[in-house]
């Protein structure tokens, strides 16, 4: 793994040049990929907790969230929680890209 500092980047942390890709299962938990193209599994628990302490790929945020957290979320399993603040979310850049321009996640 390899982080970079942009050289015009205000930022004091280095940047990670890899993530992890995670799409949420139904019922609760996610699966994904790494740098190395290793396939991961992550039950409800965990799921919730990469989402809260490192950055990862996704589409969607907080349905991921809820979709991560499975049955949990009935019983509050992310509500209160924060989420990392540095998700690269790519319907974020979808909508930053095209502006007003319908998409379904």
């Amino acid at each position: 793994m390899s982080d970079v500092v942009p050289p015009d980047s205000p930022s004091a942390g280095p940047v990670s040049t890899s993530l992890t890709a995670l799409v949420p299962r139904p019922g609760g938990g996610g699966v994904g990929v790494n740098e190395d193209g290793e396939l991961l599994e992550w039950e409800p628990q965990e799921a919730v907790h990469l989402l809260q302490s490192s950055p990862v790929l996704l589409c969607h945020r907080r349905f991921t969230a809820r979709r991560a957290a499975g049955s949990e979320t009935r019983n509050g399993g992310t509500r209160g929680k924060r989420l990392h603040a540095g998700h690269f979310d790519i319907l974020e850049l979808f909508a930053f890209v095209r502006p007003a321009h319908f998409c379904v996640p």
